[in-house]
């Protein structure tokens, strides 16, 4: 097993969005990519807002979550929740399923 170590700073900003953060639908588009795909979209060490796939409810309607990241030179990305600290780090690798427009 590798272990990765974490940037010094597990913080950013707290969230000021005051719209829903979780939304559920199955009308809604979406697609899958790597996070470094997700990444190259943003710019390194800058907020990158996504609405990322949080699985499927009971009744099958999916549901999406909204969550901020911040890219990184390796492709990983960092998300963090509405208080701005860090809680997960997507590897360059790992397959993530995102809202599209």
């Amino acid at each position: 097993m590798t272990t990765t170590t974490a940037p010094a700073a597990p913080f950013i900003a707290a969230d000021t969005f005051t719209g829903r953060h979780t939304l559920r639908s199955n009308t809604a588009r979406n697609d899958v990519f790597t996070a470094a795909e997700l990444a190259a979209t943003g710019t390194v060490g800058e907020i990158l807002v996504l609405w990322e796939s949080a699985g499927r409810m009971r009744d099958g309607v999916r549901l999406f979550c909204r969550t901020r990241f911040v890219p990184q030179a390796d492709g990983s990305l960092h998300g963090y929740d509405n208080d701005g600290v860090r809680k997960i780090i997507h590897p360059a690798k790992r397959k993530i399923r995102v809202m599209t427009k």
